[in-house]
This record gives structure tokens, sequence and C-alpha cells, in this order.
């Protein structure tokens, strides 16, 4: 079986911009809380290529993956606070309520201690121009794709970053 080199994930472009506009290239070794409502059993490896897919199909940069790990809202925000990809407490606690309550059947009343999903993240870039995945030859698809080096160097070189 082939060993996967990357995931594709699709991202918030709240989270996408805030961290853009307040970290870009400042602090290559800060890492960041990608924070995720789903429990998807990712298989990743330290230092793999995280790419953050955009609503409109396109790849607007990346991560590289440091850990997985399931903490409470009010832990993750004390460990990370805006490199979770929000200013303030109340706006990270809105943004998880919001996310969670739309992948629930039924309401859920949030409190800080609801666990949620932390893709850690460090050396993050932004694309000055997103990707279309079709440039680099991926089809639609909606959460979570894994590619292989091949796809990963050429998303990178339509970037004009190498590996």
């Amino acid at each position: 079986m082939k060993e996967h080199y990357a995931v594709i994930y699709h991202t918030d472009y709240d989270w996408f911009s805030f961290l853009r506009r307040t970290i870009d290239g400042k602090e290559p070794d800060l890492e960041v809380n990608f924070w995720t409502g789903r429990d998807i059993d990712l298989k990743l490896n330290k230092g793999m290529y995280f790419f953050f897919k955009l609503k409109n199909q396109t790849i607007g940069g990346y991560g590289l993956f440091v850990e997985i790990k399931k903490e409470s809202i009010e832990s993750a925000w004390n460990e990370y606070g805006i490199h979770n990809g929000v200013a303030s407490f109340e706006e990270f606690l809105a943004k998880t309520s919001k996310i969670l309550n739309a992948r629930s059947p039924k309401h859920v009343v949030l409190n800080s201690n609801v666990n949620i999903s932390c893709y850690i993240l460090r050396d993050l870039h932004f694309f000055s121009e997103p990707i279309s995945l079709n440039e680099v030859g991926i089809t639609h698809f909606q959460v979570v794709r894994y590619i292989d080096e091949l796809t990963a160097t050429k998303i990178l070189k339509f970037a004009n970053l190498s590996t």
C-alpha cells in the first residue's frame, strides 16, 4: 500500500484569514491549533504537510503536522490562545458551538469543557494566490483527502515553494 505523504483538509475561512493576518511568516516555529468538531481518525506522521482547502475548492496554504489530541475548548484556549484562529475566548466558544451544532442532529448545549479534536501544526505558509484543486489534478471533495508526494510537490511548485 502506498504511504500517504500529505493531507488536504477543509478549512474554515475565518480561521485561515485570521491566522494569515496575524502570524503569516512572523513566527515559523509557532504552533497553532487546527481544531475541529469532527472525530476523524487520520493517519498522520509528524512533519507531514497539512494543506488548507478553502470552500471554493482551492488550497490556500499549509502547515506541518505535529500531533493530534483531544482537548476541552477551555484547555485549547489556555494553551493556544489566538493561535486557535480567533481573537478571544468568547469568540472561540461561539465558533466551536456553531460548528459542533451544525454537525449534531440535536442542539448541543456547549460549555468550555466540551472536547474538540486538535491538529497541532507549525511552520504555517499561506500562498499569495490560492491554487485550484483542478490545477494540480485533484477532483472535488468535501472534507479530507490524502495525497502522494508527487501531488504535494505539484502544489508547492504552483505556489513557488520547494520541498
